[in-house]
């Protein structure tokens, strides 16, 4: 389920993100740390997790997407946060 809050993220841009996090990121107990952003995986590798301190952002099998998020502002400076890793990894 996307909250209302949504903000044109999409699955690709967040698994983009989250191969870049987990590429750059350093590794602490399964997840990949990278700046604000933290990414996990799961056991089976299906679901992905991207957070901040105010966002939850999840791709499930399918390409499922969740968002859980406070306010509007989080979810735009999270989804600034996924532009700019994602323009990053295009370079």
């Amino acid at each position: 389920m996307v909250s209302q809050f949504d903000s044109k993220l999409t699955t690709r841009k967040l698994l983009l993100a989250f191969s870049e996090i987990q590429h750059r990121g350093i590794e602490r107990n399964g997840k990949y740390i990278l700046g604000p952003l933290s990414g996990e995986m799961s056991h089976d590798g299906y679901t992905i997790t991207i957070s901040d301190e105010f966002v939850d952002a999840t791709v499930g099998f399918h390409n499922s997407l969740s968002i859980q998020a406070s306010n509007k502002q989080a979810v735009q400076r999270f989804k600034e946060r996924i532009e700019s890793i994602n323009t990053v990894a295009r370079c």
